[in-house]
């Protein structure tokens, strides 16, 4: 056989290639939509049962000090209106936080509470009832005093490390930073993300303003003092923090939107929110 039709037994194999790969993610992606009853909302009112996704988040959603499978925080206690004003049982599942995607796609439950949309997210999932905004920010040495804006984060060559699948990372994926400058790990553990700076193999740890400002207030190292928190007037990003439901769940969505607004103009649960806002000026914001 000639050069020729060699480089054209080539090409038509590579594309023989390419159609099946096509092929698979789409027939994959329809098997998982159809796990996804069309109707969310009708399911749950007629079970009884509403299937929640959560993860440790203070002060919107935090482990119980009496160490039960429910969590206490803001959105339980919505939760806990809305189920009471529907007879509905409450089936928490504690997930991480990414796996929160697949958690939804393969109806393992019917929503995620207090999670940021973002646009990866939002590609396989849908989000509704925004009810608070909060700040992408960081973390560095206070002998670093050259970084305050996300200008001067671009223009640095400071090494900087994520926790893979949280909004730094996200964050960062959407930055033109050379990829010698970053360094992702796999952990939501902030203790280990400021190990990097300890070590010196970063300076800068990404991470939203609320997660920042807890461990602070929370942690006994006397390391700590040598860092502080950066980009609080001047934040990276502003998220929306909000509910993720399944893809093309309109009823779902208007229900959640309606019956979360009302529970939360409960007077107890308008105190707890107005604490937490006080509690965290310039880092969350109501809507």
């Amino acid at each position: 056989m000639d050069p020729t039709g060699i480089i054209s037994v080539i090409l038509t194999f590579i594309g023989l290639i390419f159609a099946w790969f096509q092929i698979d993610h789409r027939f994959k992606r329809k098997k998982k939509l159809e796990k996804i009853p069309t109707d969310v909302l009708a399911r749950v009112l007629k079970t009884k049962v509403l299937r929640i996704g959560w993860f440790d988040y203070p002060p919107f959603i935090e482990f119980n000090s009496d160490n039960s499978k429910k969590p206490k925080g803001l959105y339980p206690l919505i939760l806990k209106k809305v189920s009471e004003k529907f007879n509905l049982k409450i089936e928490w599942t504690q997930i991480n936080i990414g796996d929160c995607i697949g958690m939804i796609e393969n109806d393992k439950v019917d929503i995620v509470i207090s999670i940021f949309q973002t646009a990866k997210r939002a590609k396989k999932t849908d989000f509704t009832c925004f009810l608070h905004s909060i700040t992408v920010g960081g973390v560095t040495k206070k002998s670093i005093k050259d970084v305050n804006s996300l200008t001067d984060l671009l223009n640095s060559n400071y090494k900087i490390v994520v926790s893979k699948g949280e909004i730094g990372h996200e964050l960062i994926d959407t930055l033109d930073i050379r990829n010698s400058r970053i360094t992702i790990i796999n952990t939501d553990n902030i203790s280990k993300i400021l190990s990097f700076l300890r070590s010196g193999d970063a300076e800068i740890a990404l991470l939203d303003s609320v997660s920042i400002k807890n461990y602070f207030t929370k942690t006994a190292d006397s390391y700590l003092k040598s860092l502080k928190q950066i980009f609080v007037n001047r934040p990276l990003e502003i998220c929306h923090m909000g509910t993720m439901i399944p893809i093309g769940q309109k009823k779902l969505s208007d229900w959640i939107e309606g019956e979360f607004r009302i529970a939360r103009n409960d007077k107890k649960i308008q105190l707890v929110e107005s604490e937490i806002i006080e509690n965290y000026k310039e880092l969350v914001s109501k809507f």
